[in-house]
C-alpha cells in the first residue's frame, strides 16, 4: 500500500502490532475513546495554555488559569466517553493534583520558543513526509509532555522512539520528557541527548517499518503471547483471530 506520510503514533502502532496498525489505519475501524485519554488531553491543555502565554509574555500564568483550561478540556472530551475506568469526578481530581505538582516545580524552568507546532518534513529517501508534533521547543531542546501511570527512572522506549524521531528531523539532539505520574501524583523531567549511532539506529527502524507497511506486511504480535494483546481493544471486540485473553 502507498503511504505519503507517517507520524510517531503510526510508527509505534506498527511496531507494537502489525494487525493493530491494519485495523486502525488501513481498515479505519474507529474505537471508543478510553477515559484515560480524557485526563491526558486535559492536563496537556492546561500546560499548553501556560506555555502559550509564556511564549507571548515571558511569564507563567497562575495555577488557577491552568486549572480552568484543564476543566474546560476535560468536560468537553468527557462527552465522548461511554465507560469510565474510574468514577468521572475521581479521574478529574487526579488532573487537578497533577497540575499542582507540575506547575510550581517545572514550568518556571522552561523558556519556550515554540508551543504545539506540527511540521510536515519531507524525507526524499523514504519518499514521504514525517509528521513532527512538538509540544514545546526551547533554544536547545525538544520537550514532550506525558501523563503516565508511574514515574520512570529513564525515558521509556516508546517515548524515546518518539523523541528520536523529533530529534532526527529537527536536528536538536537534546530532548526532555516531562512526565506526570498518576500513581504518586508527582512530576519530573527526564533528559536525554541522542548521539549519531542512536539516531542512525532509529532511522533504520523507521525505514524498515515504512517498507513493511508499503508491502502490506501486517503481522500480529500476539500469536501465542497473551501479554502482547493486553493493550488491544480490537481483540476485545472480537475483530482479531489472533487475540489472546488468557
Amino acid at each position: 500500500m502507498n503511504i505519503s506520510y507517517i507520524s510517531y503514533t503510526q510508527l509505534v502502532t506498527y511496531l507494537r502490532c502489525g494487525r493493530w496498525y491494519q485495523f486502525k489505519y488501513v481498515d479505519k475501524i474507529a474505537l471508543p475513546i478510553p477515559s484515560g485519554i480524557v485526563l491526558g488531553r486535559a492536563v496537556h491543555a492546561g500546560i499548553e495554555t501556560n506555555y502559550k502565554h509564556k511564549l507571548e509574555t515571558g511569564e507563567d500564568l497562575p495555577i488557577d488559569s491552568l486549572l480552568d483550561a484543564y476543566n474546560d478540556s476535560f468536560e468537553e472530551t468527557a462527552l465522548e466517553v461511554d465507560v469510565w475506568e474510574l468514577p468521572k469526578e475521581r479521574e478529574k481530581d487526579l488532573g487537578y493534583k497533577l497540575l499542582k505538582a507540575y506547575h510550581p516545580k517545572i514550568s518556571k524552568t522552561v523558556k519556550p520558543i515554540l508551543v504545539e507546532e506540527e511540521e510536515w518534513i519531507n524525507d526524499p529517501e523514504l519518499k514521504l513526509n514525517v509528521i513532527v508534533k512538538k509540544d514545546v521547543e526551547t533554544e536547545d531542546s525538544i520537550i514532550d509532555i506525558k501523563t503516565i501511570s508511574r514515574l520512570p527512572e529513564t525515558i521509556p522506549f516508546d517515548y524515546e522512539l518518539q523523541l528520536a524521531m523529533y530529534s532526527l528531523y529537527t536536528g536538536k539532539r537534546k530532548v526532555q520528557l516531562h512526565a506526570l505520574g498518576k500513581k504518586h501524583l508527582k512530576a519530573k523531567v527526564l533528559h536525554k541527548e541522542f548521539n549519531d549511532e542512536e539516531l542512525s539506529s532509529f532511522r533504520e527502524v523507521l525505514k524498515q517499518a515504512v517498507r513493511g507497511i508499503r508491502a502490506g506486511v501486517f503481522l500480529p504480535t500476539g500469536v501465542n503471547h497473551k501479554w502482547a494483546c493486553a493493550f488491544c481493544e480490537y481483540g476485545k471486540l472480537g475483530l482479531c483471530e489472533f487475540w489472546r485473553e488468557k
